[in-house]
């Protein structure tokens, strides 16, 4: 959804050989509505997903990692709106937020690959091996 949401609105005007033809690259407000729609889906899945995943890993200790990531989510809640403007004020263009959105999803999400990702592929090669 991120892919659509960056692009700026644009428009495209292309000299031909019978005059111009001007073309308005840009999403109308329901395709907008739509695609946050299925981005927010995507995102309480994910939400729902860490939290699974804090119960599997941390049950001794639920309570205080809730609390870490609780403050995470809290200072995101905080600096992200800041750094929306700053970036808006700073480059012009409105979809720069959704390029920070991206941003931040695709390093949440090779950060988490690369941190558990390891460990679940050895435990599945383990247990596949202890099927046999």
């Amino acid at each position: 959804m991120f892919i659509f949401l960056i692009l700026p609105t644009t428009s495209l005007v292309i000299k031909t050989t019978t005059g111009e033809a001007m073309f308005d690259l840009s999403l109308n407000v329901w395709v907008f509505t739509t695609f946050l729609f299925v981005l927010g889906i995507a995102w309480g899945f994910g939400k729902a997903s860490v939290f699974k995943f804090l119960s599997d890993e941390y049950s001794d200790n639920m309570g205080v990692v809730s609390g870490i990531v609780g403050l995470a989510g809290g200072m995101g809640g905080f600096l992200l709106p800041i750094m929306f403007g700053m970036l808006i004020d700073y480059i012009g263009i409105n979809s720069v937020i959704f390029m920070l959105l991206y941003g931040a999803t695709a390093v949440s999400l090779i950060w988490m690959y690369f941190t558990f990702g390891k460990e679940q592929k050895a435990k599945n090669i383990a247990a596949a091996i202890s099927n046999k």
